[in-house]
């Protein structure tokens, strides 16, 4: 497995690249649903558990835990072509072989599209995660020369305005 690998020296500075230096293993389950509770109506989630074990010979390194996500989405169409959406995830923490992501990590939206000129084009405004500036991460990476416990805050707050318009047709005859 090609793993990201910071080494520190006597001076205490860590530097850190990529390197195929270990192994990984990973045994799990992902599971995916999707209901229509009516004719205007979708519901759409899943998940995934698994346990990940990563070593190193070489290093004398070993890391090993649980990682999961989770995600649902649900859509309802409207009259006059318009489409509200929700969605949202989380996920645990993110094992490597030298470093262990601490904290749980959400994300979260909502959407509205609006269909004309014969659905040929589309107008969507979608936010982000509005009631949060960030979600606040935490990282532990442990070496023989070092421990980094790192505290950071992923900001994932956004609006967006998109303007789809399909023009031409697709063919797959040759």
């Amino acid at each position: 497995a090609i793993e990201y690998l910071s080494v520190g020296d006597a001076a205490g500075i860590v530097t850190g690249r990529p390197e195929n230096i270990a192994q990984r293993e990973n045994y799990g389950l992902s599971v995916s649903l999707s209901s229509r509770p009516n004719k205007n109506w979708n519901l759409n989630g899943g998940g995934s558990i698994s346990y990940m074990d990563i070593r190193s010979r070489a290093l004398q390194q070993r890391n090993s835990g649980m990682v999961w996500y989770t995600n649902i989405k649900s859509t309802y169409k409207l009259p006059k072509e318009v489409t509200l959406q929700a969605y949202s995830s989380l996920n645990s923490g993110w094992i490597s072989l030298q470093r262990t992501g601490k904290t749980l990590s959400y994300w979260y939206g909502f959407s509205a599209k609006h269909e004309f000129w014969d659905k040929k084009a589309s107008l969507n405004l979608g936010v982000n995660n509005p009631f949060a500036k960030g979600v606040t991460q935490r990282s532990v990476e442990e070496a023989p020369t070092f421990i980094s416990d790192s505290h950071f805050l992923y900001v994932n707050r956004s609006v967006r305005l998109t303007f789809e318009w399909r023009f031409g047709q697709m063919s797959t005859d040759g």
